[in-house]
């Protein structure tokens, strides 16, 4: 097991995690394997497909990179990772390309006794049920499109922005909120403080409809450090680099060959252009080397 581990990274922290995984009742080798396998299999799968859609999305709008930029030009990806209520904006962006991009089979079994879904369905006690995302993901019921301006298939930063001055705002569809969440008499008609017309993040009355990361109490163990080392990751490439998407979008269209293990790979190679980004020091040294 220790030689195993030893080729894909830090060799103390390996051997100091398989100390302390030998003290649990039950963890044996097989287990350890097992959820280093896991750790492995998400950390190249999810997380560096996520960060290649979220800079894809981001890059090829112009307008939006910009507004990024603006709003996190005194903050650092680790510190925003810590504390991502400091950009509601990049926390949509995060979301919605989940919500898009995650074609993932959730796993579940029911040890106790059978469990009935509606007039016609039976899943047996103690049988595999496998549950895709996709149907959660893509109701027009639940999610908000505008009116049809965002349709469920196409990319909206702003999906999951809750403006306090516009009661149409947020992930939820309008007409579905109305009836799942009845609205507080004069919740829209009070004045609204200057200084509260910031949007905010929200995932409310998401529950059973974003599941990227499964959801209940089987939900992904690792999906804060997933989000902290995703987010991270990508603000510290959108402060240092700039790039420029040269495929078109039939290239980047998701790959059903990989449906079911998580987010999407795209169908095929997507070629860009990229370049580190002069910082100001940089700046002033090429103007004055300029003839």
């Amino acid at each position: 097991m220790r030689k195993l581990l030893k080729p894909i990274g830090t060799f103390k922290r390996s051997e100091n995690g398989i100390h302390c995984f030998e003290t649990w009742d039950g963890f044996d080798e097989d287990a350890i394997a097992s959820l280093y396998l896991g750790i492995i299999w998400v950390s190249n799968y999810n997380f560096i497909t996520t960060v290649f859609w979220i800079v894809l999305e981001v890059y090829r709008d112009q307008r939006l990179l910009n507004a990024l930029r603006s709003s996190i030009t005194d903050m650092t990806g680790p510190s925003i990772a810590q504390d991502p209520s400091r950009c509601p904006l990049l926390q949509s962006i995060y979301a919605e390309t989940l919500r898009l991009r995650t074609e993932a089979y959730i796993t579940r079994r029911f040890p106790h006794k059978d469990v009935i879904l509606g007039d016609n369905w039976r899943i047996p006690r103690n049988k595999i049920c496998l549950a895709s995302t996709h149907p959660s993901h893509q109701d027009p019921e639940v999610w908000n499109t505008r009116e049809g301006k965002y349709p469920l298939d196409t990319f909206w930063a702003e999906r999951f922005l809750l403006y306090p001055d516009d009661e149409n705002s947020g992930p939820l569809d309008p007409s579905y909120k109305a009836r799942v969440q009845p609205k507080v008499s004069g919740q829209h008609n009070r004045p609204v403080p200057q200084d509260s017309y910031m949007p905010s993040f929200s995932l409310h009355g998401l529950s059973s409809s974003w599941i990227p990361y499964g959801g209940g109490p089987r939900a992904c163990p690792g999906r804060h450090i997933a989000k902290k080392q995703i987010l991270s990751t990508f603000i510290s490439f959108i402060q240092r680099f700039d790039v420029e998407i040269l495929s078109n979008e039939k290239t980047w269209q998701m790959d059903e060959r990989s449906y079911g293990p998580g987010v999407q790979l795209p169908v095929g190679k997507v070629a860009f252009r990229m370049r580190k980004r002069l910082d100001k020091s940089d700046e002033a040294s090429s103007a004055m080397e300029a003839p």
